[in-house]
């Protein structure tokens, strides 16, 4: 079986590295001072907000900026844009073109990168809440406990070549767009087969 030179849909894991990433969306640009902060460095990470935050506590801002830090030192990204604070609901788009609107579990919606015009990856960040009146997010949920991926944050542009992978790369990935996902296996094989 030949080795793959680039693989679709990857999450972000411990040692995968991402492409070269996308521009940055014009519609995310923040310009107002205001509705930035930090340095642009892995231990004071440059965190654009989004314009929303004035129907927001400062208790919930200052712990969404938290958990979005930790999550970028993790990740070794020094650019943050948090595209939705703590919501249930996701948005995603068809294959024709249509906005459609689901339930999800409570998540900020979050780009990384490590410039302050370019995204490598993008997602959701899984988050448990405090009960007082703020509901502000308190920690990432377990991913045990949550069933699923935590952070599950996606490579910009769909696709990377196969030996950005690491050896033990735990999640699935497609070999064309939105194709069957399949497994790394070692070497000779590489790759589990579509059935």
């Amino acid at each position: 079986m030949t080795r793959p030179d680039i693989v679709y849909d990857v999450l972000w894991a411990p040692g995968v590295q991402p492409s070269q990433g996308l521009p940055l969306r014009r519609e995310w640009r923040v310009t107002d001072p205001k509705s930035q902060s930090g340095e642009g460095t892995l231990d004071s990470p440059k965190i654009y907000l989004p314009s929303q935050q004035k129907r927001r506590t400062q208790r919930a801002i200052d712990h969404t900026k938290r958990i979005v830090s930790e999550v970028a030192k993790k990740i070794q990204c020094t650019h943050i844009w948090v595209r939705g604070y703590g919501h249930s609901f996701t948005t995603k788009f068809t294959g024709h073109g249509i906005k459609t609107v689901a339930w999800d579990d409570d998540h900020i919606t979050v780009a990384y990168g490590n410039s302050d015009s370019t995204v490598l990856w993008e997602g959701h960040l899984y988050i448990k809440r405090f009960t007082d009146k703020t509901k502000a997010p308190k920690e990432l949920v377990d991913p045990k406990v949550l069933g699923r991926v935590n952070p599950e944050l996606h490579v910009v542009g769909g696709k990377i070549p196969y030996a950005n992978l690491p050896a033990d790369y735990p999640h699935t990935f497609n070999l064309q767009p939105g194709r069957l996902t399949v497994r790394i296996l070692p070497p000779p094989y590489y790759h589990t087969i579509p059935e």
